[in-house]
């Protein structure tokens, strides 16, 4: 998740079983790494990426995410310090993609929508794509959520990553957001399956975050990545939810990367004034 470098998540060429997913990758169909695993049994689980997966040193670093948010730790952000974005609230055609390890949508347009943000960015940052982790990745206060989105951008040619993430839990109320993509898991059901869908690229970046340095949660766990985690908790369905969780990994029924380390880093929160 993202100040000079920024993650959300997370693309694809022919796709196997056998490749690996980047999450920071403008299409994982770029990927060249080895498969990884998210069960923590396997000889290529989360614990053993840095060794197991070629390229994947990185997942051995300091400064690794996602982690949990101790809220009493925080630091505390100027209000004038906020996220922008020039996305509209209108929906576009995009491809969805089953990607193994995930649900991705990348953003194919020639203008894709900017992220920027005054002092906390001092570079436009453009929107790659974005994909679902369940449960969520990043905790606060050592909660788990049902879903999690990552809105990756990234400044072209540099690999600089920031990423806004949304933390989903289960509720009566649907989510709009969600919605497209609920619909089109159906027309997905195997590993490298694409479908058009009708979504918007907006991030939801109006209200309070939480912002850390920190790293791509999958191979190859680059740390180059600024994060935005959002504070509103957004609300999912239980129907979208039954969409969405059977299309995330083919092999495990989990595809978050366990809590890494703080390691003496600051978290910051920013919140507005009342």
């Amino acid at each position: 998740m993202v100040v000079k470098a920024v993650v959300v998540v997370l693309c694809c060429v022919a796709l196997t079983v056998s490749v690996g997913w980047v999450e920071g990758a403008t299409s994982s169909r770029d990927a060249t790494f080895s498969d990884y695993s998210y069960n923590p049994d396997a000889p290529n689980g989360p614990a053993f990426w840095a060794t197991a997966v070629v390229g994947a040193e990185d997942c051995g670093g300091r400064r690794q995410s996602p982690l949990n948010i101790d809220v009493s730790s925080v630091i505390p952000y100027n209000a004038a310090k906020t996220l922008m974005t020039n996305a509209s609230d209108e929906y576009v055609q995009e491809e969805l993609t089953n990607l193994n390890h995930t649900l991705e949508v990348v953003v194919v347009s020639p203008n894709p929508p900017l992220l920027n943000g005054y002092s906390l960015l001092l570079e436009n940052y453009r929107l790659a794509q974005y994909h679902i982790h369940s449960p969520s990745e990043h905790q606060i206060d050592g909660v788990s959520y049902d879903l999690e989105v990552h809105w990756v951008h990234q400044i072209a040619g540099t690999g600089d990553n920031a990423v806004v993430a949304a933390l989903f839990n289960a509720s009566q109320e649907c989510s709009s957001f969600l919605e497209p993509i609920a619909q089109g898991a159906g027309e997905v059901p195997r590993v490298g399956d694409t479908t058009v869908i009708e979504t918007s690229l907006r991030p939801p970046v109006d209200g309070d975050f939480f912002h850390y340095r920190g790293s791509l949660t999958t191979p190859p766990c680059t740390e180059n990545v600024d994060w935005y985690v959002m504070q509103t908790i957004q609300p999912v369905c239980e129907s979208q939810l039954a969409q969405i969780l059977p299309r995330l990994d083919s092999t495990y029924p989990r595809n978050n990367r366990p809590i890494q380390p703080v390691d003496g880093r600051g978290i910051y929160r920013r919140t507005a004034l009342p």
